[in-house]
């Protein structure tokens, strides 16, 4: 697998048009913009792999007992076709987990969608 460098920050309004031009997803309309307004409750991150200043993949990470009580979960992971299978997946979780263990999370769960 080719390593890739990328930079994960949390995504911001200013990002919409960026994101929705370079990570559109068809099936949720404004799906950033949702996933941005969960983020500003406090109780989720919306993460952004970026190279250079083009969005490549993203990952959201719950920490509002959604799912679990007291675990962190993590749901809405994925990288733009042209760049998987070069450890951007890998590297969207590890900073996941990063967070979820400074919010003192000992847990963290993953659903799978049975059709992906």
């Amino acid at each position: 697998m080719a390593k890739i460098k990328v930079n994960i920050s949390p995504a911001r309004d200013k990002d919409i048009k960026n994101l929705n031009d370079c990570l559109f997803w068809s099936a949720v309309p404004d799906f950033h913009a949702q996933k941005i307004k969960e983020q500003k409750k406090g109780d989720s991150f919306w993460l952004i792999a970026w190279l250079k200043k083009v969005p490549v993949g993203h990952i959201q990470l719950r920490l509002d007992g959604t799912k679990i009580k007291n675990v962190a979960h993590i749901e809405s992971l994925g990288v733009k076709d042209s760049f998987r299978n070069k450890g951007i997946g890998g590297l969207l979780i590890d900073f996941a987990e990063k967070i979820a263990k400074r919010k003192n999370y000992k847990k963290i769960g993953l659903s799978v969608e049975k059709n992906n």
